[in-house]
């Protein structure tokens, strides 16, 4: 099922090839999608606290082991520093699931998938996040 909600996307990776990819893929699919090697340019990372006033994408797609943070810690900071978004559609991705912390995964209300991602369940879970945004634009 494809979904036909643009949604806006940062996908965080520190292997190019994976950013490249899942860019690629999503924009085949209509969404605007953002790409970063860390999550350098959040302000939630430089040690502040969050400044948009609104969610600044709808979804989040981040790498579970990068060389400065891990991606759950990232996703702790966010939820700590007062993230104005994408906190209930974040997907986490990783070469290696026995290294997560999957206890930690559910507690931040966060899906898992394996490296390589099938593009089944990313469009699944891409659906979802659609879904879920539709429904909120309809009850504003």
């Amino acid at each position: 099922m494809r979904s036909s909600e643009s949604l806006k996307i940062i996908v965080i990776d520190d292997e190019e090839c994976i950013r490249d990819t899942l860019r690629w893929y999503l924009e085949d699919r209509g969404h605007k999608v953002f790409t970063a090697p860390e999550p350098l340019a959040c302000d939630i990372y430089q040690g502040h606290s969050c400044c948009q006033e609104t969610a600044c994408a709808n979804a989040l797609i981040i790498d579970y082991r990068m060389p400065r943070i891990t991606g759950l810690e990232f996703i702790e900071l966010l939820k700590e520093r007062g993230c104005k978004g994408m906190l209930s559609n974040i997907l986490i991705i990783t070469g290696n699931t026995g290294d997560v912390n999957r206890e930690k995964v559910s507690e931040l209300n966060c899906n898992l998938l394996q490296k390589p991602v099938s593009y089944a369940e990313l469009d699944q879970w891409i659906d979802g996040v659609a879904a879920s945004y539709q429904q909120s634009v309809e009850s504003k």
